[in-house]
C-alpha cells in the first residue's frame, strides 16, 4: 500500500505546485475570463486531490483539503476576496497536506493539523457543519493508510517505486535482471543484422556472377530465412520484456478502492462493495496513472449519487447492498473499463431542472434522454441538493471527459431509471502488437481482431436459413443472423454466400454474429495506429495498420460488427443512399463518415467502372465521385450516367485535389452538380453539397 502512496505523493506534488500558481495569479486580482479559468483550475486540482486521498485511506488529509475548497470557491464565487493573509493560510495548508502524503509515504511521523486548521475554520464568515467524512476516527475507521491485501509480486516496491521528484512518464525503477534481459536481447538483434548484411552481399555477388551455381543462391537463402526466423524470435522477447518494463497491472490503482466504496458509504448511511473483473490486466504505467483520476471520480460518484439508501433499496425490492462493478478489458489496441451500479438511475428530471436554471436549457426546449445526459459532462454542472464532502462542487465527471479525452479516449454513458447507471471508458494502447485476421472484401481488405473472432466456418448453402430480409445459420445450437460483411461497410449490395466462402463468427461483450467475407488471407501480428483526429473517434474502426507490402489496413472494432449486424436487421428501408466512388480508400472513409453521420446509407466504390456496375443494379440518391482515377474518370463517369435516361437527372457531385477554371468548365460541360476541392470536402461542405443537391432535384421533380 504504501507502494502506492508514494506514487499519489509523486502526484500531490505535481498538483500542489500547478495549483501554487494558480492561487497566486488570483490573489487580490480582477475577477475576470483569465482569474474564473485559474479558479476552474484550483478547483479540479483539489477535487482530485481530496478524491485520492479519501481513496487511498488518508481521511485526514481528505477533509483538510475540503476545508481549503470551502475558502478557495468562496473567494470563486465572489462572496470574499482572496487576500494575502487568507491565501497564505491556504497555501500553508497545501503544504502541510503534501507534506503528511510524503510522510504516510515514508512511514515518518506525521504533521498536526489542528493549528492550520483551526485557522481555516477561524478564517470563514460561518463556520460550516463538519462534513460527513470528517467524523472523528474510530478504531474500525482508522485516519491512518488503511491495510489491504499483501501486494502481488508484480506490483511489488521495485515496479512500483519512482525516483524522487520524476513523474512516471520520465523515469521509473524496475528489476535490474530485467534490464539485463533486455540489454542481451538487444545485442543479438544487432549481431543478426550484421549478418543479414553480410547475406546480403553474398546474394548480390552470386547474382552478378552468371555461371554461380544455384547451390549457393539455394544456400545463402536458407541463411537468410534462419536468420528472418531468429529475428523473429528475439522481436518476441523483446516485446514481452518491454510489455515487463513498461505495464502494470490494473489493481495497483484499483485495489485500494474497495476500502474506499466501503468507507464512503458509510460516511453517506449506505450500503455498498466493489467488485472488480479484469484487475490482471496489464497497462501502459502512463495510461494507468492518468487513468487513476478518472476512475475514482467514477467510482465515488457511483456511491453518491447512485447508490440508494438501503430503506430506499428495500423498497424498491433490492438487496440492501449495492454493487457496483468496474470491468476492464482489452480488445487488440483498446482498453475498455466500464463503471457500472445498480442504483436508480440518472435523474433526467433533475438534470434537466438544472441545466434550465444554469441556462443551458431552455424551459421548453425538447430534447432526448441522450442529449439530457451529457449535461453531466458540463463544467460546474451537479443536481446535488446541497455541498458535501463528496458533491455539489460541480467538479468531478467533466474532469473523467477532459483526462479521458487527453488519452484520445471517449466516455460514454447508460442509464435506466430505477436499474443503474454504466459508463464505458474506451482508451487506445499502443504498446506491442495485434493478432488481426486479413479478410478479402472483392478488391477490399480490412482487419478483424483475432480475439473477437470465435470460429472460421465454410459457407454451405444447404445450412443457411436464407429468408427475405435476413439469413441464418445453426451455431452451437443457437440460431445466429448471418451478415454480408461488404454490405455492412457499404462496399456492395449484399452477398449471399456460395460454397466455400468464409463466414466469421464474431463475439463482443456477450454478443455474436456471423459475417460473410469473401476469404480469409492470413492472419498477422500487427500495431495498431490511431486514426488521424479529422476522423476520430469513428466509430467503425479501431485504427489503421501497415502491411509488410506498404499498404494501409483499417481494423474493425467487433464491437461495432456485431451491434451494427443487429441494427442492420432492422434498417429503415426509407433511408437515402448514396454512392462514394474513388480509388483511395482512405478517401472513401472519410466521405462515408460524413456521409453517415448526416444520415445516409453509404455504399463505395473504388474506380468509375465498377461504379457503374452497381448503378446498373442499384437506385441511388447521389454519387459523389472523384476526378481523376486510373480506369475511368470522374468527368467520364458523369458524361455516362448523364447519357443514361435512368440515371440521367441523378444528383453527382465531383471532388478533386485543386480546383480551377479548367476543371470547373469541364465539370458545367458534364452537368455536375457540384464541384468540391479535397479541402473543402475536410472543412465539412460535403454533406451541406449532397443535401442541396437532393433538394433540388427533388424540387425539379415536384
Amino acid at each position: 500500500m504504501r507502494e502506492i502512496v508514494k506514487d499519489f505523493s509523486t502526484e500531490a506534488r505535481a498538483l500542489h505546485g500547478k495549483i501554487t500558481l494558480d492561487l497566486l495569479a488570483v490573489e487580490d486580482g480582477e475577477h475576470d475570463a483569465r482569474m474564473a479559468a485559474a479558479y476552474e483550475r484550483v478547483a479540479r486540482g483539489l477535487h482530485t486531490l481530496k478524491g485520492t486521498a479519501a481513496t487511498l485511506g488518508l481521511q485526514d488529509e481528505s477533509n483538510l483539503v475540503h476545508r481549503v475548497e470551502d475558502v478557495v470557491l468562496e473567494g470563486r464565487d465572489g462572496q470574499r476576496a482572496l487576500g494575502t493573509d487568507l491565501l497564505g493560510v491556504v497555501l500553508e495548508a497545501l503544504d502541510q497536506f503534501t507534506a503528511r502524503v510524503d510522510a504516510h509515504a515514508a512511514d515518518e511521523v506525521l504533521v498536526a493539523l489542528d493549528d492550520v486548521l483551526a485557522r481555516l475554520v477561524g478564517s470563514e464568515a460561518s463556520e460550516p457543519s463538519p462534513p460527513a467524512a470528517s467524523a472523528a476516527p474510530t478504531d474500525e475507521q482508522p485516519l491512518a493508510v488503511a491495510p489491504l491485501e499483501e501486494a502481488t509480486q508484480e506490483a511489488s516496491a521495485a515496479e512500483r517505486e519512482p525516483a524522487s521528484g520524476q513523474s512516471l512518464e520520465q523515469e521509473w525503477r524496475v528489476d535490474a535482471s530485467k534490464v539485463r534481459s533486455f540489454s542481451a536481447d538487444v545485442e543479438r538483434l544487432r549481431q543478426v543484422r550484421l549478418r543479414l548484411v553480410e547475406r546480403h552481399r553474398e546474394i548480390v555477388s552470386v547474382q552478378q556472377q552468371l555461371h554461380a551455381s544455384s547451390g549457393t543462391l539455394s544456400a545463402a537463402g536458407q541463411a537468410l530465412r534462419r536468420d528472418a526466423e531468429d529475428i523473429a524470435a528475439i522481436v518476441e522477447g523483446l516485446e514481452d520484456t518491454l510489455t515487463a518494463l513498461a505495464t502494470l497491472p490494473l489493481r495497483t490503482i484499483v485495489e485500494p478502492m474497495h476500502r474506499s466504496v466501503r468507507d464512503l458509504a458509510r460516511n453517506t448511511g449506505k450500503r455498498a462493495r466493489l467488485r472488480i473483473v479484469g484487475d490482471e490486466l496489464r497497462i501502459d504505467r502512463v495510461v494507468l496513472d492518468a487513468l487513476r483520476g478518472p476512475l475514482v471520480h467514477l467510482i465515488r460518484n457511483a456511491v453518491d449519487h447512485g447508490i440508494e439508501a438501503p430503506e430506499v433499496r428495500d423498497g424498491r425490492g433490492k438487496d440492501g447492498e449495492g454493487l457496483i462493478v468496474l470491468r476492464a478489458e482489452l480488445q487488440g489496441n483498446a482498453l475498455f473499463v466500464e463503471v457500472a451500479d445498480d442504483g436508480e438511475g440518472l435523474r433526467l428530471d433533475k438534470i434537466r431542472r438544472r441545466a434550465v436554471e444554469l441556462g443551458l436549457l431552455g424551459r421548453d426546449d425538447d430534447m432526448s434522454p441522450n442529449q439530457l445526459q451529457q449535461f453531466i459532462f458540463k463544467p460546474g454542472f451537479s443536481t446535488a441538493e446541497s455541498i458535501t464532502s463528496t458533491s455539489g462542487r460541480g467538479v468531478g465527471l467533466d474532469v473523467v471527459q477532459d483526462e479521458v479525452g487527453a488519452l484520445k479516449g471517449v466516455i460514454e454513458v447508460q442509464s435506466t431509471a430505477g436499474k443503474g447507471t454504466r459508463f464505458l471508458l474506451t482508451l487506445p494502447v499502443a504498446l506491442g502488437g495485434t493478432s488481426v485476421l486479413i479478410a478479402r472484401l472483392g478488391e477490399h481488405r480490412l482487419g478483424i481482431p483475432t480475439t473477437s473472432v470465435e470460429s472460421v466456418v465454410r459457407a454451405r448453402r444447404s445450412e443457411l436459413t436464407i429468408g427475405r430480409n435476413r439469413m441464418r445459420m445453426e451455431y452451437q445450437d443457437e440460431a445466429l443472423t448471418v451478415v454480408d460483411l461488404g454490405d455492412l461497410m457499404g462496399l456492395r449490395q449484399p452477398l449471399v454466400p456460395k460454397d466455400g466462402h468464409h463466414i466469421l463468427v464474431i463475439a463482443a461483450r456477450g454478443e455474436r454474429t456471423a459475417l460473410v467475407v469473401d476469404e480469409v488471407i492470413a492472419d498477422a501480428d500487427l500495431v495498431i495506429h490511431p486514426l488521424p483526429d479529422g476522423l476520430d473517434p469513428h466509430q467503425a474502426y479501431q485504427g489503421a495498420a501497415t502491411l509488410a507490402d506498404g499498404q494501409h489496413l483499417l481494423v474493425l472494432r467487433p464491437r461495432f460488427m456485431v451491434q451494427s449486424s443487429t441494427r442492420r436487421q432492422t434498417a429503415v428501408s426509407g433511408t437515402r443512399q448514396v454512392l462514394v466512388v474513388d480509388d483511395s480508400i482512405s478517401a472513401r472513409a472519410l466521405h462515408r463518415t460524413v456521409l453517415e453521420a448526416g444520415g445516409f446509407s453509404v455504399h463505395t466504390a473504388s474506380g468509375g467502372l465498377a461504379a457503374l456496375q452497381q448503378l446498373d443494379v442499384t437506385a441511388y440518391d447521389a454519387v459523389i465521385s472523384d476526378i481523376h482515377m486510373d480506369d475511368l474518370d470522374g468527368l467520364t463517369l458523369t458524361a455516362r450516367i448523364r447519357d443514361k435516361k435512368e440515371t440521367r437527372h441523378l444528383p453527382v457531385i465531383l471532388v478533386t485535389g485543386n480546383v480551377d477554371d479548367d476543371v470547373r468548365l469541364a465539370a458545367t460541360n458534364v452537368r455536375a452538380d457540384a464541384l468540391l476541392s479535397k479541402s473543402e470536402c475536410a472543412a465539412g461542405n460535403l454533406l451541406a453539397a449532397v443535401q442541396k443537391a437532393i433538394s433540388r432535384k427533388a424540387s425539379s421533380d415536384g
